[in-house]
């Protein structure tokens, strides 16, 4: 039984008793219209973004959605990239280093 059905019919009200009071007091303003409620496409529930594995794209869109911002990091976006070279670690081996411009 869906929670705007249960929310909408109060005869509904003996098989749901179980149903803390906080869920009748959400009932109770349903029906004296002081809340409203809606159907949201599956397509704009930002809880997926704690549920689903995500496109970056997807994530970032449901990311904004719910106001949160990326940490600022210290190196940059990758598109401010400019070039690579290498440098050298304790055990003489060449490993490849991003460099990044502070603009």
């Amino acid at each position: 039984m869906s929670a705007i059905a249960i929310a909408n019919n109060p005869v509904l009200h003996a098989r749901t008793k179980h149903i803390e009071i906080d869920h009748h007091f959400v009932r109770d303003h349903i029906q004296s219209q002081h809340i409203l409620h809606m159907l949201i496409s599956t397509l704009d529930q930002t809880a997926d973004i704690f549920t689903k594995q995500l496109s970056t794209k997807r994530f970032q869109q449901l990311r904004f959605k719910l106001t949160v911002q990326p940490e600022p990091s210290i190196c940059g976006e990758v598109s401010e990239q400019l070039s690579t070279t290498t440098y050298t670690k304790s055990d003489n081996k060449q490993t490849p280093c991003l460099i990044t411009l502070n603009q």
